[in-house]
């Protein structure tokens, strides 16, 4: 069995859990998933979806244990080199902070920001042109006729 087992800080840790998790590395990304870059895994018992970083990537511990897979890779080359991953468990264990806090307070802001889509409520085509105004976007409406309400999205940038 050619598993790799990548360890991550994950940003939902707290310190008191502040260790790095073992996820498994699908096939698809064993080539992208390398120390310092930022992935999205399953944390927890309800897999909610979060940041990390990979610390190191290796074979197994052990077999027998069932390891959640990495979701996906945000980054396509690694955002750290093996010195600032070392200085992040510097800091961490310094200036009590997670390996995660001490990643982001080493990175520039712009790496934080994400997409998300809005959603806005328009009464009829008159509220949906005053929605649009301004914004991108596009209006749509579910049917051939205007109906009273039409659904608008747009994307914006929100901070984490």
């Amino acid at each position: 069995m050619n598993e790799a087992t990548a360890r991550i800080a994950v940003a939902a840790a707290t310190y008191w859990v502040d260790r790095p998790f073992s996820y498994r590395v699908p096939a698809s990304l064993r080539e992208r998933v390398v120390p310092g870059v930022r992935v999205v895994v399953p944390f927890g018992s309800g897999n909610r979806r979060t940041e990390g970083i990979v610390l190191s990537v290796g074979s197994p511990d052990r077999e027998d244990v069932v390891l959640k897979p990495v979701s996906s890779v945000l980054d396509s080359v690694p955002v750290l080199s093996d010195e600032m991953l070392r200085l992040a468990l510097w800091i961490r264990e310094r200036y009590f902070c997670t390996v995660y806090d001490a990643v982001r307070a080493m990175l520039p802001a712009g790496l934080w920001y994400r997409m998300e889509t809005v959603y806005v409520l328009c009464d009829g085509a008159e509220g949906a042109l005053r929605c649009q105004r301004g914004r991108r976007g596009k209006v749509a409406w579910g049917g051939a006729r205007i109906r009273s309400h039409c659904l608008k999205t747009t994307s914006r940038l929100g901070e984490d």
